[in-house]
């Protein structure tokens, strides 16, 4: 009697669980779903260890407590569902007709609470019961297998988000690609096709492949599809338009996104905050990179316009508050276009504030990598590059104790702590230059360890950081062979190490490639020419690997130069290299080729205005002396003649001590030289005395600039003798084009203005710097020089 007593309450319980079931399909309120919770667990109370329906009725409690989740947002009703869901799968007999579908609800709630707790272990265990799952479908209708392959391309798309591993992106694109093939009629082709478009775009972003993105816009163009649910869809096209135009540098690409983004723009005036920021998102960083790439104006206002619309935006829509939290779907175009924005106004006005507020944003971005649109990666390069142009010794101060401060708020599980890191390394790198202080090189390279140390082995960005970490140790150990001699050449060693296991990391054919490619070639140019027994393997092999990256950047229109991992120009390590090969080389025949290879590359490296002006300026030096020592003294002479007109855009504050150094020697001997070859190409001697009183000249100007810390002066006297400087400048280097050759009157009248113009600015600089040097406290402003070396 007592087993009929308790089977009858908990029948009717399961009874009551299943009339609730069919009434919540049809509403959906939070007071049936208790009920039905309520009813569940009674049934599961009155339920038998031993039961062969336990499993049934634990099924049940995790339905209605993942129903209850939905509603309430409690992570702990999550937690309880799936605790529910995994005794439902093991109490359950192991062949069994249900048995799949219990694997799907366990995934399913696994991949829920990896969103919300974004741990791998959790989305990894939904993903392998899926995989599971994917085998029983094979025997089952195509349109069930079309469905698990649409959630395994969903889940590997959330583990590259939460891992960026190359792995994963070739699992969705397989999984998407294999459900379109697998069920040609799906009803839901147009979002697989979408699904696969997104996942080719991620990977033609990840590995610099145009491929993938010309297969992502072809899949994009024939399946978006046209009114108001287009606006999202119309605006991702326009966004690999953009990404493949950042690859081609092909102006109908950047005219297609923008003209793409324009128009999901227009669709959305009566559409959701989400998709009309969305659209506004990618229409403005189209319009940024078109004015990043041309120039007008006009783009970068429009851009401006509608970021400063999204900040708005972000406040009112996506709860931004004073504390920083956030949340709301709008947040993930948002904060990325925030983060371009500051991160152009920097660019554009140079106040740090902007940069901090994009790396703020930018780091908001990473804590949420469900919300990495592809642009947090870019930022922290991107940002590298764009805070180095901070480049005199007082900013750098300043920059380096701003991160450091910053750094001290921070646990090194901030999502912020790798990009700030990067950040202050890259500084104490740069001063490292500018002042030849092994201090900061070795805390530059303390601190990429720690960097490369918080990464994941698979992490996307890690080839990026080995070979940013050999670039550095490759430079210590220049500066360690500069000071103590030949026997410091392990830390080159050590760079080559790191620079082969950051090349093998990166994809052939990307951009990561051919940086730790020239990064490689660099290394090896180096323990070649620092070597007490130089190896022509080591020689041959940087040749190879320059050549490559060279010819990479020729080819995809790259400046491989201003990436953060080559700083310094291509063409003119592997000019260098030729030089160096050239003199261990015994075949004339071999010798005189590799001769011949370097003069052609100095001069393309002399003669590409795109370069810095210290690697054109240098490759002049290099390109004028072999040619003098060919005997062609008037083809000397000519580069002599136009290396003197980069000399002016060479600043010794913004240069690296040895650069400094090596720049007033340089001139000094390109004074002399330049003289003694228009001599010996038979130029009269007036012309040969000009040459030499030019260099006398620009090493006079060159050594003022070089004594001009503004750091000893307050702001508005530095703005003032900063202003007064560059109006003197810009007049000395009219004088210096000397009195009209064709001494026609309106030509000798404009030379005359000229010069009174050129003494008015000289007298307004020397007044400043009377008035400077009156006060105590910048006394030693531009006094005389104290390094040994000058």
């Amino acid at each position: 009697m007592a087993s009929e007593n308790n089977f009858l309450p908990m029948d009717r319980y399961v009874s009551e669980s299943k009339e609730l079931d069919e009434k919540y399909k049809s509403s959906r309120t939070r007071d049936i779903c208790v009920s039905g919770l309520h009813s569940s667990e009674l049934a599961l109370s009155l339920t038998g260890v031993d039961d062969k329906t336990r499993w049934d009725r634990l099924a049940d409690v995790a339905a209605w407590r993942y129903r209850l989740f939905e509603h309430s947002n409690d992570p702990i009703d999550l937690d309880e569902a799936i605790v529910a869901a995994e005794e439902s799968l093991h109490a359950g007999p192991e062949v069994q007709a249900h048995q799949p579908f219990r694997w799907f609800r366990l995934a399913e709630y696994l991949y829920k609470r990896s969103k919300l707790n974004h741990k791998i272990e959790d989305i990894n265990r939904s993903t392998a019961l899926y995989e599971t799952s994917e085998a029983w479908c094979q025997e089952q209708e195509p349109s069930t297998h079309a469905m698990v392959l649409r959630i395994l391309g969903r889940n590997n798309n959330w583990r590259y988000d939460l891992t960026s591993s190359m792995e994963y992106l070739e699992y969705m694109v397989e999984a998407y690609s294999k459900a379109l093939e697998l069920y040609p009629d799906d009803p839901y082709k147009s979002m697989t096709c979408g699904n696969l478009a997104t996942a080719l775009r991620r990977r033609g972003n990840f590995t610099s492949s145009i491929g993938d993105l010309d297969a992502a816009i072809s899949l994009m163009e024939i399946e978006t599809p046209t009114g108001q649910d287009s606006i999202c869809d119309l605006a991702d096209l326009a966004a690999t338009y953009a990404q493949r135009f950042l690859l081609t540098k092909n102006r109908e690409d950047i005219d297609a996104a923008i003209e793409r983004g324009l128009e999901a723009l227009n669709s959305s005036e009566s559409s959701s905050t989400l998709a009309k920021l969305h659209a506004q998102y990618c229409l403005s960083c189209s319009l940024g990179n078109r004015f990043e790439e041309y120039g007008n104006p006009d783009d970068n206002e429009e851009a401006l316009r509608l970021s400063e619309d999204l900040e708005v935006a972000l406040r009112l829509e996506s709860g931004l508050n004073e504390t920083g939290r956030f949340a709301g779907p709008a947040a993930q175009q948002v904060l990325a276009t925030l983060a371009l924005l500051h991160s152009r106004k920097f660019n554009a006005k140079g106040d740090i504030e902007d940069l901090n507020s994009s790396l703020d944003y930018s780091g908001k971005i990473n804590q949420h990598p469900q919300w990495d649109f592809g642009v947090s990666a870019r930022l922290s390069t991107e940002l590298l590059g764009r805070y180095g142009r901070v480049t005199a010794v007082e900013d750098i101060n300043k920059a380096i104790g701003e991160i450091t401060l910053m750094l001290e708020s921070m646990s090194p599980d901030d999502a912020r702590w790798n990009l700030h890191c990067n950040l202050l390394s890259e500084f104490h790198y740069r001063r490292s230059l500018r002042t030849e202080s092994l201090e900061d090189m070795d805390k530059s390279i303390h601190i990429m360890h720690q960097v490369l140390g918080e990464l994941p082995d698979n992490h996307r960005r890690r080839s990026l950081g080995l070979a940013m970490m050999a670039d550095k140790l490759r430079m210590r150990g220049v500066m360690l062979q500069e000071l103590y001699g030949p026997q410091h050449i392990l830390d080159i060693d050590k760079a080559i190490e790191y620079a082969l296991e950051a090349r093998s990391r990166s994809h052939e054919g990307t951009l990561y490639h051919a940086n730790t490619t020239t990064v490689l070639g660099k290394c090896l140019l180096n323990r070649f020419d620092y070597s007490t027994e130089p190896q022509r393997k080591d020689i041959d092999d940087a040749i190879n690997y320059l050549e490559y990256s060279s010819e990479f950047n020729k080819e995809a229109d790259f400046n491989i130069g201003t990436s953060p991992a080559g700083s310094d120009a291509v063409t003119l390590h592997l000019a260098r290299a030729y030089l160096s090969r050239s003199d261990v080389v015994e075949n004339e025949i071999e010798k005189t080729r590799d001769m011949d290879h370097s003069m052609r590359v100095f001069e393309e490296c002399f003669c590409d205005e795109d370069l810095k002006p210290i690697d054109r300026h240098l490759a002049g030096m290099f390109l004028a002396t072999l040619h003098s020592m060919a005997g062609r003294s008037h083809a000397a002479v000519d580069v002599w003649k136009k290396a003197f007109t980069i000399v002016p855009a060479l600043s010794p504050r913004t240069s690296s001590r040895q650069d400094q150094f090596n720049i007033l020697q340089n001139i000094q001997g390109m004074s002399r030289l330049a003289s003694s070859d228009a001599l010996a190409a038979g130029v009269p001697a007036s012309e040969a005395l000009e040459l030499l009183e030019l260099g006398r000249g620009v090493i006079a100007g060159f050594s003022l600039e070089a004594r001009a810390d503004l750091s000893i002066l307050d702001p508005d006297m530095a703005s003032n003798f900063e202003k007064a400087r560059s109006r003197f400048e810009a007049q000395q280097q009219h004088r210096a084009q000397g009195i009209p050759i064709s001494g026609s009157v309106p030509e000798l009248v404009q030379w005359a203005s000229g010069s009174r113009d050129f003494k008015a600015a000289e007298q307004e600089l020397q007044d400043i710097i009377k008035t400077i040097q009156a006060n105590p406290k910048t006394r030693s402003f531009l006094g005389p020089l104290h390094t040994r070396r000058f």
